[in-house]
């Protein structure tokens, strides 16, 4: 690509719902419509040329050098032809094997018309990623246990080893959807968590054979089993750390924001898409431990993020951000639970400064990936203070933190 030429970036949504009657211009329900408004508007401002395409090859229509996009008009979503792209910004989830046949595809006949680069790289499933971070010696201590889910039998030799109960999650999912936690409860046991629909569920079994039968059934796809850990507040409320790592203007790990997300009453999880909501971390953390103890947590969990995310980075190529959740027992022990390479911003909506921060950031690594060297003139950048455009203040202590790497490349 010509350093002076216009990069082109498409940004890959989930196909459309067959169940959805959408009008002829319209992409459908986007699941991120917000944050693909954003995107295009403060794209157009640092001379991007972003669009949003369906990962369906039906839907996008590729033909020789352009295929159907979605442009962001006067307000409104308007379906064009669209040049291919030069980096994909790859945010479909692909909730089922049919979506992710299609968005492989999709890229594999793109592939064959024009080189392009992806913006962010994937992540397996969970139990390779924990299996990568758990080579880390230092990470090591901050991963609970980690085991593949085999069966019944297996599930009953785990309950043995674990008498405070599992947590069994989908090896591929996503949005804490078909996460279930497994305890003891009187005489027997009780399974409750959230069905692949989002759904809630709760069962009452008379021992725990019964309940590793049922689990059996219930898992119809790779899954994970981890220790049960007390991770939740003084309330009851399911607790974890959400933080938000990104590369900056650079090319440079940075922490964007750390939030706090507390689960709906009774839920196993405390993602938003689940019922749960977003704290103020800072504040959050002192009220329950006390101003000192929140800034040491907040500076753990940003130097593990930053080495996690060099990890992940060294086994499976190179990111521009991932999202790294953290869970805290009552004593303030912190664990590094889960790694996302989709993750969302709702957790940051009400820090206006932090929430576009973490919009600008991928558009900036598109920005150097294409060599057009525009980040640092860009007129977004100065209206950030100095502080803004680092995160929150405790970042400053873990910035030269030797995770702060530059890009690795696969």
């Amino acid at each position: 690509m010509k350093a002076h030429a216009m990069p082109v970036l498409a940004i890959l949504a989930s196909p459309p719902r067959a169940s959805e009657e959408q009008p002829d211009d319209s992409p459908g329900r986007l699941p991120e419509d917000r944050f693909f408004r954003a995107l295009c508007r403060m794209g157009a401002e640092l001379g991007l040329n972003i669009y949003v395409v369906h990962a369906d090859p039906a839907a996008a229509a590729i033909m020789n050098a352009d295929w159907n996009g979605y442009v962001l008009r006067d307000g409104g979503w308007r379906r064009m032809r669209c040049p291919l792209p030069d980096l994909i910004y790859d945010r479909a989830i692909g909730a089922n094997p049919t979506e992710r046949r299609a968005k492989a595809d999709l890229l594999e006949k793109l592939s064959e018309r024009k080189t392009f680069t992806p913006l962010n790289g994937s992540l397996p499933g969970k139990l390779a990623v924990y299996e990568a971070l758990r080579a880390d010696l230092r990470l090591r201590p901050a991963l609970p246990p980690t085991y593949a889910f085999t069966g019944a039998a297996g599930l009953q030799k785990l309950i043995a080893r674990f008498p405070g109960g599992l947590f069994l999650k989908p090896d591929a999912g996503y949005q804490g959807r078909g996460a279930l936690a497994l305890h003891a409860h009187g005489d027997g046991w009780l399974a409750h968590g959230r069905t692949l629909a989002n759904a809630d569920i709760v069962r009452a079994f008379a021992d725990a054979a019964a309940c590793a039968a049922w689990c059996e059934r219930f898992v119809r796809a790779a899954y994970i089993a981890q220790p049960y850990l007390p991770l939740r507040n003084e309330a009851g409320a399911s607790f974890d750390i959400r933080s938000l790592t990104q590369k900056d203007e650079r090319g440079r790990w940075r922490i964007t924001g750390i939030a706090v997300r507390e689960g709906a009453p009774g839920s196993v999880t405390s993602n938003l898409h689940g019922g749960g909501e977003a704290k103020d971390a800072e504040a959050t953390l002192a009220a329950r431990f006390g101003a000192a103890a929140a800034r040491r947590l907040l500076l753990r969990t940003a130097r593990l993020s930053l080495r996690a995310a060099r990890a992940l980075e060294l086994r499976f190529g190179r990111f521009c951000e991932l999202g790294l959740d953290f869970g805290l027992e009552p004593s303030g022990r912190l664990w590094l639970i889960e790694a996302n390479a989709k993750p969302g911003r709702m957790s940051f909506r009400g820090k206006p400064a932090i929430y576009r921060l973490a919009i600008l950031r991928p558009l900036q690594a598109a920005l150097r990936l294409a060599g057009t060297g525009r980040t640092a003139e860009s007129p977004i950048m100065s209206s950030f203070t100095h502080r803004s455009t680092r995160g929150y203040t405790y970042t400053q202590q873990a910035r030269d933190y030797r995770g702060c790497i530059q890009e690795v490349h696969p």
